[in-house]
């Protein structure tokens, strides 16, 4: 169990620099970080201490994530929504430390936004043309699973 221990408090201790190497990865090959979003986001938000997502919003605990559209924070229900190029979203709920995978379009996320309650969510993919709209809800008080059902999705015009 020492070795377990030592291992432990050296990645804790390495946390900030882990964030400056994944902060300079984003800057220099964004493309390629692009592809791999929630891993990514799964990484900074291990070496992100929890308290700050509590008072702060994602975009000053850690700007350089918020440079991809694919990325959205809801402060008020304290949820963490991120795009995939396979067109899933993965939904972490910051209060329970629980993230929800859905598939939610057939080709690469292009952008995804929170309405200001939280209570929605939209997508779009500029690959398949389409518009998304999910509700998303969680159990009585907060408590419980996340429930997210798309509501409505519109074919959009292609993009030039």
């Amino acid at each position: 169990t020492l070795n377990v221990n030592l291992s432990n408090a050296v990645l804790h201790r390495a946390k900030p620099e882990i964030l400056r190497c994944v902060e300079l990865l984003i800057d220099k090959m964004h493309t390629e970080m692009a592809d791999l979003l929630i891993e990514v986001v799964d990484v900074i938000l291990h070496c992100v201490e929890p308290g700050h997502l509590k008072v702060k919003s994602l975009n000053e605990v850690f700007p350089a994530i918020c440079r991809f559209c694919q990325v959205s924070h809801c402060p008020a229900t304290r949820r963490i929504a991120v795009g995939a190029k396979n067109g899933s979203i993965a939904l972490y709920e910051l209060r329970s430390s629980k993230c929800q995978v859905i598939q939610a379009h057939e080709a690469s996320i292009t952008a995804n936004a929170f309405s200001p309650d939280g209570k929605f969510l939209v997508s779009y993919s500029c690959g398949e043309n389409r518009l998304s709209f999910w509700q998303t809800s969680t159990g009585m008080f907060g408590l419980g699973t996340s429930q997210t059902r798309r509501i409505k999705s519109y074919s959009t015009s292609p993009v030039a």
